[in-house]
């Protein structure tokens, strides 16, 4: 966006000065003009013969008379030849695969790139998913249990094993308020469970500045963190819909999946989705038809008139992106 917002001042810029100056030249009174004519005269066999090449040739007769003869002729002709495009455009649309994976969309000696890689073969994670838990007192037994048995389950659908670390998994632990109470209780294997007691005692214990990590001061709001490794937005998406299903909290308690790796993993679906890509596109074709309508105050002929390229030309690219592959 920046970079074409540059685009446009620099042509701005051109406009108003290589651009007023050849207007400037062009005025000059007829003596200047004199000047310049003796000195182009030289150069003006050369200059016809280079006119000629480009447009006294069989190639661009061929274009301007098809072009613009034949548009005018037979308009009928031209719409039907740019409407067949345009659906063929729009019917190869759904086969274009979209690339999610931010790995492959950049060069890949980019530092960034190659830091983040190193992160990922270092900690075995490349970016965090938050499961952020609300409730009116998270700091209770029943709570932290099952965000517990969540986050045990979870991880062993993903790959994860204490033995082996995060490894290969796709999801891997990260600090979060069970990790808390790691060592209070296990429950499962006979020992005590973990008390009301034993949870305020150890939240009233902890700093304030360390707690705050994983759960607010008023005990409203809590998370529990996974470290994710890089993967394509859809893959992604997938092993969020996942997570999502297994996801049953107690009476009283909400739980959802947040961070920029949802959002972004969301977006990427909606972009690969051709169906959502169509919706869009229909959505703002109706929003131009609509300024056009008030700008042109109903008149539906001048309406259609910058209207129909615009709707024949979202099929053509689309048609130009499959040949091309990209």
């Amino acid at each position: 966006g920046v970079l074409l917002v540059v685009g446009v001042a620099i042509a701005l810029v051109c406009a108003l000065t290589a651009g007023a100056a050849a207007l400037a030249l062009a005025g000059r009174d007829r003596a200047a003009r004199s000047v310049d004519a003796r000195v182009a005269g030289r150069l003006g066999a050369a200059w016809r013969g280079a006119s000629e090449l480009l447009r006294e040739n069989p190639l661009m007769r061929l274009v301007s008379r098809v072009a613009l003869v034949g548009a005018v002729r037979r308009p009928e002709r031209v719409l039907c030849v740019g409407l067949a495009l345009a659906a063929l455009g729009w019917g190869l649309d759904t086969q274009t695969r979209v690339e999610t994976d931010i790995t492959k969309l950049v060069p890949q000696s980019l530092s960034s790139l190659q830091a983040l890689n190193t992160l990922e073969r270092t900690t075995g994670v490349g970016g965090e998913i938050d499961l952020m838990i609300s409730g009116k007192d998270l700091a209770t037994p029943s709570t932290i249990e099952w965000m517990s048995s969540y986050q045990s389950a979870v991880l062993k659908h993903f790959g994860y094993s204490a033995a082996r670390g995060c490894g290969k998994a796709r999801l891997c632990p990260a600090f979060s308020l069970p990790d808390l109470f790691a060592g209070q209780a296990t429950g499962a294997a006979g020992t005590h469970k973990l008390t009301q007691v034993q949870v305020s005692g150890l939240l009233g214990a902890i700093p304030p500045y360390f707690s705050q990590d994983v759960i607010t001061p008023d005990r409203r709001v809590a998370t529990l963190a996974f470290g994710i490794r890089l993967m394509g937005l859809d893959e992604q998406q997938h092993l969020i819909e996942q997570m999502r299903s297994s996801l049953h909290p107690p009476a009283g308690v909400s739980a959802r999946l947040v961070g920029l790796p949802v959002l972004a993993a969301a977006s990427g679906s909606q972009v690969a989705d051709p169906w959502r890509r169509l919706e869009t596109l229909l959505v703002g074709l109706a929003a131009v038809a609509l300024v056009l309508m008030l700008a042109f105050r109903g008149d539906r002929r001048r309406v259609l008139a910058p209207l129909a390229p615009i709707v024949l030309a979202t099929g053509w690219s689309a048609l130009m992106l499959f040949a091309v592959r990209v």
